[in-house]
């Protein structure tokens, strides 16, 4: 047992603080928008929404989050993989669309992470969310629980949420755009 108190900064020096640097880098400045692959579709029509994200430069070895939407005007088909991570083909990825949940509008655990000892840092297409319209109205493709990781394999902090808005009118023209908070 410790009882005097250099002995107990001491240990507090050399093997608590370190702890709190280990995981986690310096913040990044990365954003992310969206675009459709078509401008109209009609109840039940199937159409593509492109998530891109720019890392400005900083290195990405992965990305993770999970994402919340209205499941009574969009059903989620399934997420396909962009070539943001792989660099256009540059390098082999560990990809996964997450568990998709049109009951509770939820999917958790998308990801895709470079294989080796690679990174980007060139901005592109992230994930592509395959969705079918079925009710009219207004809803938003919300991220969350986002996750960056350095090549270094530590988490780096990004800050807010990402929102992508999605738009169903009576005349069959669907919209979006993005808004980071």
């Amino acid at each position: 047992m410790i009882k005097s108190k250099p002995a107990v900064v001491l240990a507090l020096l050399l093997f608590v603080f370190p702890l709190l640097f280990i995981g986690q880098a310096s913040a990044y400045n990365v954003s992310a928008s969206t675009n459709f692959d078509k401008q109209f579709a009609g109840i039940g029509e199937t159409f593509n929404a492109l998530m891109y994200v720019n890392p400005y430069g900083n290195e990405i070895a992965g990305i993770q989050s999970n994402f919340n939407f209205n499941p009574s005007i969009i059903r989620i088909n399934y997420i396909s993989e962009g070539a943001f991570m792989s660099d256009n083909g540059k390098y082999q990825t560990f990809f996964n669309e997450g568990t998709i949940d049109n009951v509770n509008g939820t999917i958790v655990n998308t990801f895709d992470a470079i294989i080796g000892r690679h990174n980007t840092s060139n901005p592109g297409k992230f994930i592509i969310f395959n969705i079918t319209t079925i009710g009219y109205g207004s809803t938003t493709i919300v991220s969350s629980n986002i996750k960056i990781a350095s090549p270094e394999g530590m988490y780096v902090p990004v800050g807010g949420v990402m929102i992508f808005p999605i738009r169903v009118t009576h005349f069959g023209s669907i919209s979006g755009g993005v808004n980071i908070r």
